[in-house]
């Protein structure tokens, strides 16, 4: 029974991804924003692999977020983002 629950809450928590990556409900934090800066990779960038690149990771469940890995290329360099639902599910940090 609680792997059924889990694997639920795993492909709600997928869609929900999903959802909010085609709607554009996104906010940047400061960390978000520094490792952007860090790693010179655009908003703009970060939107395409979260569109277009492939889930490498999650969705996992940490004690407070979903967290789910998103993995593309950027000026044919190999990029990760991490992506988090907050605590409603209605929006992407």
């Amino acid at each position: 029974m609680e792997n059924t629950v889990a694997a639920r809450n795993h492909r709600e928590a997928r869609t929900k991804f999903k959802r909010l990556i085609a709607a554009g409900t996104i906010i940047w934090t400061y960390h978000a924003k520094a490792r952007m800066a860090e790693y010179d990779v655009s908003i703009r960038e970060v939107i395409r692999i979260l569109e277009a690149g492939h889930e490498v990771e999650g969705p996992i469940r940490d004690p407070v977020d979903w967290k789910c890995t998103y993995a593309g290329s950027s000026a044919g360099v190999g990029v990760r983002v991490v992506a988090a639902l907050n605590e409603e599910g209605t929006r992407l940090a």
